[in-house]
């Protein structure tokens, strides 16, 4: 796993001045990684990653597990290629599917697309057409508080019952829309 947020980026988040002793560098590259895993496991947003013949139950709106949504390839409903544009509609959490029905028998709807965020929405030059875009930003900012909390509170990285309160607080105040209930 590539880290959305690097150690300078960290040391420039907290207004640390200097390169740091590699003690202290290696304290804020693990308290990088469990941030980003605690992000992973707390919100529907991952690393960016192409999925193949996802499956679905028919409903008119789909919500896939690789969130955000970057780009559809292909849409099958009932074995039947979908036309986008016209059959279904991609939005950054969801697709809706008018076309669907939901009366009758139940029909499986296959998906291939590609979803997630990823450190290249970031990079030079940025793209802010991307609809991972602004998901990267805030997975970043999330990130950062994430670390920041456990530097400050000098933990091992082994999260405790009474932490996961103000750790699902930071995620949820950055990415309202995506945190698990």
């Amino acid at each position: 796993m590539s880290l959305l947020v690097t150690v300078d980026e960290l040391k420039s988040y907290m207004s640390m001045s200097g390169q740091g002793n590699s003690a202290q560098t290696e304290k804020m590259e693990a308290a990088l990684y469990w941030a980003q895993a605690a992000l992973w496991a707390h919100s529907d947003y991952c690393e960016l990653d192409d999925v193949t013949d996802e499956l679905h139950d028919s409903s008119p709106v789909l919500i896939p597990k690789q969130l955000p949504i970057i780009s559809v390839t292909s849409l099958y409903y009932d074995d039947v290629l979908l036309d986008s544009g016209d059959d279904y509609y991609v939005y950054d959490t969801y697709i809706r599917v008018p076309s669907i029905s939901t009366i009758g028998t139940p029909q499986i709807v296959s998906i291939n697309y590609s979803g997630g965020v990823s450190r290249d929405d970031v990079e030079d030059p940025i793209d802010t057409s991307t609809i991972g875009y602004k998901y990267t930003i805030q997975a970043q900012m999330t990130i950062k508080r994430l670390a920041e909390w456990a530097l400050s509170k000098n933990m091992d990285y082994q999260q405790n019952s009474k932490d996961d309160i103000e750790v699902l607080n930071m995620i949820y105040s950055h990415m309202p829309k995506v945190i698990r209930i």
